[in-house]
Order: C-alpha cells, then structure tokens, then sequence
C-alpha cells in the first residue's frame, strides 16, 4: 500500500514539472511572438512612412518637420526622424515629469531604429513613375502605415515617440488623445509649412498625401484592429483588450 502511495505521489510530481514545462514552453513562445509582432511593426510602419515620402507628395503631418530639416541640413530622411522622435521623447519627460518611466525611455532606442528602417527602404525601394504608381504607393504606404502603428500599440510595449508624445499630451491636458492627435498633426503641418518656406523658399514635406495620410490612416487601424486585434493579443499573450496608446 505504501509502495503504492509512494508511486502515485511520483507520477504526479513528474507530470506537475511535465505540466509546468509545457506552461514555460507556452508562455516562452508567446514572448517571442510578441517581440516579432513588434519588429515586423516597426518595419511596416517605417515602410508605410517611406512610401509616403517616395510619392513626392508629402509626409505624415507629426514628423513633416524631419522633411523639412532633412531638406535644410542635407541629412537621411531617417536621420531626422531619428532626431525629431528623441526631442519628442525629451518633451514627453518634460511633461510627464514623475509620471514618466522606463517605457518612455525605451522609445529613445525605438527612435533609432525606426530612423533605420526608414532610411533602408528609402534607399532600398525605387522613386515612382507616372501618376498610377504614385497613387499606388501612397495607397500602400498609407495601410502599411496604419498597420505598422497598430501591431505597436497593441503589443503593449514601448510605443513609437509620436504616439507616445501625443498620449502625454493627453495625460497632462486632461483632452482626448483624438483632439490632441489632431491639434499636434495641424501645429507641426504648420510650423513645416511656415519654416520650409522660411528656410528654403519652398514647401517642405506637405501636400496632397499630408491630407490623405490625416484622412485614411486612422480608419486604416480601426478597419485593422477590427480584424485583427483580438487574435492578435491571444496568439501574443498580450494582457487586457487596450493599447499602451492609441495615435
């Protein structure tokens, strides 16, 4: 009886550590997996950007200034993104002041690479031609835009400094993160309209896809989290229904 007892004591101990091994397995996997979701957003996000500034049209209004000083400073496109994204995290620190963290900081390093990426694909991916192949590349560029964002966000991790920087407004103006998205996009679209033709005579980084990139990205991520989302968070192990921010 006691041989017995001892033996069925045994078989549960080994498949409790068999058990916990599978959970380990598991909960490994969907860490990998949500580290993947994360990158893969980065990039498209910076392809979308990319493809926006190939068009020749215009860029996405919040970072329209890195046209302009890219334009001014004879620097990569990426490079001042990069440039801008870090003032925007400093911002965030200064307005967030005791409430900022560690996930704040960690968008210095997400600056970085996204500067990268944007600077890959737009050495990597050829200038358009003709009117169709435009249209084409700002119809893509947009959804790869609203796509990338979203596979950020709701992984929950460090967010990219834009969004970041439009949810501290947020936070200390008390307002929603969509009147305070569209009061920053209208102040920088400005302020690169007023210094490019300061700077350069001309107009830097605003047309006609700054205000189709204003008009169809947002509907992009809700058209994307409405598919995607929930499936998304479950494969990814992404705890709650919420994004870190929403842009």
């Amino acid at each position: 009886m006691f041989q017995w007892k001892k033996s069925r004591e045994h078989l549960w101990g080994v498949a409790s550590m068999e058990h916990n091994g599978i959970e380990r397995d598991a909960k490994l996997l969907k860490k990998g997996l949500r580290t993947m979701i994360y990158l893969l957003g980065m990039a498209t996000l910076a392809l979308g950007l990319s493809l926006n500034t190939l068009t020749g049209w215009g860029v996405a209004p919040i970072i329209s200034l890195a046209a302009v000083f890219s334009s001014v400073l004879n620097i990569s496109y990426g490079t001042a993104c990069a440039a801008q994204y870090v003032i925007l995290v400093a911002a965030q620190l200064l307005l967030l002041r005791r409430n900022a963290g560690w996930m704040h900081l960690l968008q210095i390093p997400v600056s970085f690479i996204l500067g990268f990426f944007i600077d890959f694909f737009s050495g990597f991916l050829p200038g358009p031609q003709g009117m169709a192949i435009r249209l084409l590349y700002l119809a893509f560029g947009i959804t790869c835009t609203g796509v990338g964002a979203c596979m950020i966000l709701n992984m929950r991790l460090a967010s990219s400094p834009a969004d970041g920087f439009v949810q501290a407004v947020s936070d200390v103006t008390g307002r929603s993160r969509g009147l305070c998205k569209n009061i920053i996009d209208l102040s920088c679209a400005v302020a690169a309209l007023v210094l490019g033709l300061v700077l350069t005579g001309e107009i830097v980084g605003i047309g006609i896809g700054t205000v189709a990139a204003v008009i169809c990205t947002g509907r992009v991520m809700a058209l994307f989290d409405r598919l995607t989302k929930e499936t998304m968070c479950a494969l990814a192990g992404v705890p709650g229904p919420g994004s870190y921010v929403a842009g």
